[in-house]
């Protein structure tokens, strides 16, 4: 058998018909074409041979090539350089094709899109051109057909619709360069995330793609090439669906990781109002109507005397360490003035300075009825709060002793209607007209000079009059039990005519005994926490009552 194979090895094992070997190594021999193309494949059997066989042992027969084992190997390899080089030129032909065809069909639509822009843009242009010949054409011929007088005030009206505009401008400038510093930070950080992600992928790819070729290399001398090369690329698939499945799971991960931060930042930013309110002002049911919680005067050494019945410590209050924001110091702020906005946003001709006179509507458009009544009830009670309004003197017998925010909730559950708001408007006049009230009597006797009977003549009417006033003051749609509305009930029934009166046909918002300057706090700031709509409204009120006061008394209460 040695010898055998010793005789093999100093022969011709490989053997090939020169169609066959025309066909497999033609690629290496320039200028030589398929066999079926070829007249002679002995010849050009031969010119291959002597092209990548220079100086080497190899026979030419009469149908086949004779080739030792070496040169075999020899002309499979460099078969498979020249296919891989054929194949990267053909790749890249195409590639380029494809390239070519998608610039060419991005130029056109470009092209497309900056035509139509620029028509846009045109006809844009000659809009605004027509309608700023329009209304040049109206200026003119309004200028040319008005007095004196409307022509000072056309200009007038030009003047603060240019700055109007130009503060609008502004402001519109500075948002556009906030969100566009915003939309880039945010762009900046995704595309930051992506090139990450892309980078760690691109790394495992690679590693897979090492280890396919380092497993094909080990496996070849066990399996031979084609089967080496068909289990490398299996594995290597696997490989690859469990990377897409990894990223995926770690997509998942971070998705919920994400998910959980944000419930648990809602979570803590979150704060119930209610529990607030009740922690910073703590409802006391043994509170009683006594001197100690009138109002007391201010002394010139301070403020000391002006809460002196409100409580000195609050521990059970949350610290908030947070600052306010604060505005920015490049930032003008005195082109924000109070008066520029009482001068826009008041209604009523109302002014923004001081006044000790009652508002016959509130300083801001109100939509609710019941809103525009509390408006008016917080106005009365920051005028009695600061001092500038004499408070209701003489208490009134039997008064229920509820908490401020139980009433606040058992008035708010009412619906008022416009009546209930005129009478509320008529009876805040009367207000002005009588600064205080001294007694009930004094009280009856004015409600029977503006009548003109005296009250043994009304004693037919005091019964329908008690009626409807049971009616405005009772919720209709309460959110409280219904104790509350029947323990209110009864109290109004244990009360006269005149009571109910100087009550209820005030305003139902308003108390009907003198309160503490704790209840006054307790009364703005709990219509305030319960009704959104009226914040703006208190902080006007304030305001106004703060600009140009003459009285430092009032100025102090004021900036509490």
């Amino acid at each position: 058998m040695m010898e055998t194979i010793s005789i093999r090895r100093k022969g011709y094992p490989i053997r090939h018909i020169f169609r066959d070997f025309v066909d497999r190594y033609r690629l290496l021999a320039s200028g030589i074409g398929p066999s079926h193309c070829e007249g002679d494949c002995r010849v050009a059997a031969d010119k291959i041979c002597k092209t990548v066989l220079v100086n080497q042992d190899y026979q030419i027969g009469k149908t086949k090539v004779f080739l030792k084992d070496a040169q075999d190997v020899f002309l499979e390899q460099a078969r498979e350089q020249v296919m891989a080089r054929k194949i990267l030129i053909l790749q890249n032909s195409i590639r380029q094709w494809i390239a070519r065809r998608q610039f060419l069909a991005i130029r056109q639509s470009v092209s497309l899109i900056q035509r139509y822009c620029k028509s846009h843009r045109e006809v844009k242009r000659f809009q605004t051109m027509c309608n700023g010949f329009t209304r040049l054409q109206t200026q003119f011929h309004t200028r040319m057909l008005t007095l004196r007088y409307s022509v000072l005030r056309s200009r007038i009206l030009n003047i603060q619709r240019y700055c109007r505009g130009y503060l609008a401008r502004q402001n519109y400038g500075r948002k556009v360069n906030a969100i566009l510093i915003l939309q880039s930070e945010v762009r900046r950080h995704i595309a930051q995330k992506h090139m990450r992600r892309f980078r760690i992928e691109e790394k495992m790819y690679r590693e897979a793609e090492q280890e396919r070729s380092e497993e094909e290399k080990r496996l070849i001398p066990a399996l031979g090439v084609k089967r080496a090369k068909e289990e490398a690329e299996r594995k290597y698939q696997e490989r690859l669906k469990l990377l897409e499945r990894e990223i995926h799971e770690q997509e998942r991960l971070e998705q919920q990781r994400a998910k959980e931060k944000r419930l648990l930042m809602e979570r803590k930013h979150y704060t119930d109002e209610n529990d607030l309110f009740n922690n910073m002002f703590p409802s006391n049911n043994d509170e009683r109507i006594t001197p100690a919680h009138r109002p007391t005067a201010v002394t010139t050494g301070g403020m000391q005397s002006t809460l002196g019945n409100m409580p000195q410590s609050m521990g059970n209050v949350e610290r908030i360490d947070k600052p306010l924001p604060l505005p920015d110091q490049d930032e003008d702020l005195r082109e924000y003035t109070f008066a520029k906005f009482a001068s826009t946003y008041f209604q009523g001709n109302a002014t923004p300075h001081f006044t000790k006179k009652t508002l016959k509507q509130p300083l801001l458009a109100i939509k609710s009825e019941r809103d525009q009544l509390a408006a008016l009830a917080i106005w009365i009670t920051i005028l009695r709060f600061m001092c500038d309004l004499p408070d209701v003197r003489t208490p009134t017998a039997g008064h229920q002793k509820q908490s401020i925010m139980t009433k606040i909730h058992s008035t708010l559950g009412r619906k008022f209607n416009k009546k209930d708001l005129e009478e509320a408007q008529k009876l805040s006049e009367s207000i002005d007209n009588q600064p205080s009230i001294t007694s009930p009597d004094n009280s009856l006797s004015l409600l029977t000079n503006n009548n003109g009977s005296s009250p043994t003549s009304n004693k037919t009417s005091s019964r329908s009059v008690k009626q409807k006033l049971v009616n405005m003051t009772l919720k209709r749609k309460s959110k409280l039990s219904t104790d509350v509305a029947i323990t209110r009930l009864k109290d109004l029934d244990l009360l006269s005519s005149t009571q109910q009166i100087k009550m209820t046909g005030m305003n139902p918002f308003l108390e009907d005994r003198p309160t503490s300057n704790l209840e006054k706090l307790h009364f703005i700031i709990g219509l305030g926490i319960h009704v959104a709509e009226l914040r703006d409204e208190i902080y006007c009120q304030i305001c106004k009552q703060l600009t140009t006061n003459p009285s430092s008394q009032s100025i102090a209460r004021g900036w509490i």
